[in-house]
């Protein structure tokens, strides 16, 4: 199997979520991706297959790297990180849920925590500070270079 991030593009991607109007996202201000939302936002799903190499190994999707046990160092957080940012419209995607609060609906009526959930809103902070920043750097290089002339 290629290990590669690029191997991974193009065999599954959020089918509703390119191009989703901010109109897409639930009235509540809560993204119930599991059940009730899971026909718009199943990316945000363990199972939903976007395939990400993390440490050297290539998994078909969240679930997939859970099942096998995390290895090493790897955490939650990183193999988020992977499945996201390996993707690029996983990333406009997440960035998409705005501030809606993004829930495993799969949890309801249990003790568990909204550990997924949270790492996801987690991520999609990370993300949008990313953003800002490279934004702001391209803004001041124009600005440098505007000074040089044409």
């Amino acid at each position: 199997m290629d290990p590669s991030p690029g191997a991974a593009l193009g065999r599954s991607q959020p089918r509703k979520v390119f191009g989703m109007a901010r109109s897409a996202l639930p009235p509540d201000g809560r993204i119930l991706f599991t059940h009730r939302d899971h026909e718009t936002f199943a990316f945000l799903c363990e199972a939903f297959e976007s395939a990400f190499v993390l440490d050297g190994t290539r998994w078909d999707s969240l679930a997939h790297w859970r099942a096998a046990g995390r290895h090493g160092a790897s955490t939650l957080r990183d193999a988020l990180r992977a499945k996201f940012t390996q993707q690029r419209g996983l990333v406009e995607a997440l960035r998409a849920t705005g501030d809606a609060q993004l829930v495993d609906d799969s949890l309801e009526g249990t003790h568990a925590a909204n550990a997924l959930g949270v790492a996801l809103m987690r991520l999609r902070a990370e993300l949008a500070e990313v953003a800002e920043t490279k934004s702001s750097l391209l803004d001041e290089l124009m600005g440098v270079l505007a000074q040089w002339g044409p």
